[in-house]
């Protein structure tokens, strides 16, 4: 399969190379799982809209050349300092949201089995909420989740 079309929830397709989408384990395993051999695939993602799609592409697209022990050992690489992984300028400059931006982040992340992208993105959010109150954390969590 050389290209794959991911549809956001609200509507947008993007269709992009076999490569970039073999960073998304779970799109992989709907690829290998339903046997799709044709040229082109359509996966529907209902809680991703386009602007998230197009951040995740961006993570993805840089991350391309990784290999899967790469992906995997992303979070082994901890700087003692502040026990935060070790990340690029990039990834540092990527993940450098706000907290609701960074939370639809992990969401995405962990939808589409983003290993790489999930591990470093929770481990800001838990830097963060350390120097947030518990106030503010319940806060965000009732307006994500409890509405």
């Amino acid at each position: 399969m050389s290209t794959v079309k991911l549809r956001a929830s609200d509507g947008l397709t993007v269709k992009i190379d076999s490569k970039i989408a073999e960073h998304m384990r779970s799109i992989q395993l709907i690829i290998q799982e339903y046997s799709i051999d044709e040229e082109e695939v359509t996966i529907s993602l209902p809680k991703i809209d386009t602007p998230l799609l197009w951040k995740i592409l961006d993570w993805c697209i840089y991350h391309r050349d990784l290999k899967d022990e790469q992906q995997e050992d992303c979070w082994a690489y901890r700087d003692d300092a502040d026990g935060l992984p070790y990340m690029t300028r990039w990834e540092a400059d990527f993940l450098d949201v706000d907290t609701n931006t960074l939370i639809k982040y992990i969401m995405a992340a962990s939808h589409l089995d983003l290993k790489c992208l999930l591990s470093k993105a929770r481990a800001i959010m838990s830097a963060t909420l350390k120097e947030d109150s518990s106030n503010i954390l319940k806060e965000h969590l009732e307006q994500k989740f409890f509405q």
